[in-house]
């Protein structure tokens, strides 16, 4: 659940930007951060926004509702809309046109 924690509080600070470079380094600071927890090794000071890993289990229940609602309001169409040039629907949360930092 530590892992899962993680990238649950990494994808929901994701979709909270606009910028598609600011969203690529912030899911690539998180990838960073379970690759070291899942090594042993300290996090660099670029993740030092996530979550620990000790404290992203107990955080995991609320990031991943927090998630539900975003997905359940993009299929609805609530969450319609566009960023940076790049249409928003039904499915925002699929890397589909995902370019990358």
């Amino acid at each position: 659940d530590a892992v899962k924690g993680v990238v649950c509080a990494g994808l929901e600070r994701a979709l909270q930007e606009v910028s598609k470079s600011q969203k690529a380094w912030l899911l690539r600071d998180t990838m960073d951060a379970v690759l070291a927890d899942l090594g042993g090794a300290s996090r660099g000071s670029r993740q030092a926004w996530l979550p620990s890993a000790a404290a992203a289990s107990g955080t995991l229940g609320a990031c991943a509702g927090s998630l539900a609602n975003v997905t359940r309001m993009a299929a609805s169409g609530a969450a319609t809309g566009t960023t940076d040039g790049m249409s928003v629907a039904a499915g925002a949360g699929s890397l589909e046109g995902f370019e990358g930092p």
